[in-house]
């Protein structure tokens, strides 16, 4: 039994998807289909989906500034009122490292580091392999063939 039937077999609904009037009518039945559901954040997420059905060309960046932001702003990695709480149990109830901006401090770490990393791969001549030592089979194939 299946409850959805596979839309891409039939060419006029994919073409009608394709155009303006398709692409805004899908972006509402998820959007519509995400407040039912109880979704709290579903404005951004129609906000960066919008600009990125708005703007192909820019896709991959949109797709990677909306993820950030969703990160920064609209998710926690840590639930930090569980943190707080096992701290008072412990006695470190005023550490530093349980508050909130500790968060922050991670994040930008983490975020630093995949900076470097992006630095470090765009330079040029850095995603060279190195020349092999040992010949080419093929190249000595082929002269000693002729």
């Amino acid at each position: 039994m299946k409850l959805i039937p596979q839309l891409d077999t039939y060419p006029r609904v994919v073409q009608y998807a394709q155009t303006g009037a398709g692409k805004l009518l899908m972006l509402g039945v998820f959007a519509l289909g995400l407040w039912l559901r109880g979704v709290h954040q579903w404005p951004p997420v129609i906000l960066i989906l919008g600009l990125i059905m708005l703007l192909p060309a820019y896709r991959n960046l949109l797709a990677a500034l909306g993820a950030l932001y969703y990160v920064l702003f609209q998710e926690t990695w840590v639930n930090w009122g569980m943190i707080q709480r096992v701290a008072t149990v412990e006695g470190m109830s005023g550490s530093w490292w349980t508050t909130m901006p500790m968060h922050y401090f991670w994040l930008a770490a983490v975020l630093l580091f995949f900076a470097g990393f992006w630095f470090l791969a765009r330079r040029p001549g850095s995603c060279r392999w190195p020349k092999s030592t040992t010949p080419d089979r093929t190249r000595a194939a082929t002269r000693f063939a002729v």
